[in-house]
């Protein structure tokens, strides 16, 4: 199975005061066929602050909004595709059954 994470919206919403948000859309995909097992959006949304707050320290804000964007839809992932949903179990492939720690490897592709 291959998981893949796109990054599909990042901006900033709002009028007298703005919030950066980020949509990621995350998929499960069987390798031998590409069959979709899973798909969903996740969206992070910071608090509002004033534009001027977002421009001090060289963004220094924005950088760390970023950051933690990322480490929140990280989260969410895990918890939801690992934790909370089950996914279909599948027969594996004499190859995959070869692969170096069989149905419990994983990495990045």
């Amino acid at each position: 199975m291959v998981m893949e994470v796109i990054a599909k919206e990042v901006g900033f919403s709002g009028l007298n005061e703005l919030r950066f948000y980020m949509v990621a859309d995350v998929r499960v995909v069987r390798a031998s066929d590409s069959e979709c097992l899973y798909e969903r959006e996740f969206v992070y949304q910071s608090d509002y602050y004033e534009p001027a707050i977002w421009a001090q320290n060289q963004a220094a804000l924005l950088k760390a909004e970023l950051e933690r964007s990322y480490n929140s839809l990280a989260q969410s992932v895990v918890e939801q595709l690992f934790l909370l949903t089950e996914l279909p179990q599948t027969t594996l492939t004499r190859e995959e059954e070869d692969f170096p720690g069989g149905r419990y490897a994983c990495g990045l592709a």
